[in-house]
């Protein structure tokens, strides 16, 4: 899969897409980190967006897109160097707004942080 500028610049490996679900894989480095070298809270909530986006584009037709309106995250702990991998779902699916979860997860599984958020359903988009 090619992925765009964004998620190559924060180092996205792997892609897993389905009906109103998505998992992205990381594997996190030093370039990652802040100034206490633990993971950027930044980069976390990236990696749920962009898992959360590709969840709801898999539930879309082609020329539909997607703009977060409400993106909450919450941070449950830490995290360091390793993989990771976020997790995204559909939770309701409207004509106008998608209710989309996601979970960033460490290599054994261990919740590192969790996001809530609506995205607005874009009509005509032509994609590049």
């Amino acid at each position: 899969m090619i992925f765009n500028a964004f998620e190559q610049l924060i180092k996205v490996n792997e892609l897993e897409q389905s009906d109103g679900q998505a998992v992205l894989h990381v594997m996190v480095d030093k370039d990652h980190m802040n100034a206490s070298q633990t993971l950027h809270g930044g980069f976390i909530a990236s990696l749920l967006d962009s898992a959360s986006g590709y969840a709801g584009l898999s539930t879309l037709s082609k020329n539909y897109g997607l703009i977060a309106v409400q993106f909450n995250v919450n941070f449950v702990r830490v995290a360091s160097e390793g993989e990771l991998i976020a997790e995204a779902k559909v939770i309701k699916s409207g004509i106008q707004v998608l209710h989309i979860e996601s979970v960033l997860l460490d290599k054994e599984r261990v919740a590192i942080a969790c996001a809530q958020g609506v995205w607005l359903v874009q009509r005509n988009v032509v994609k590049v």
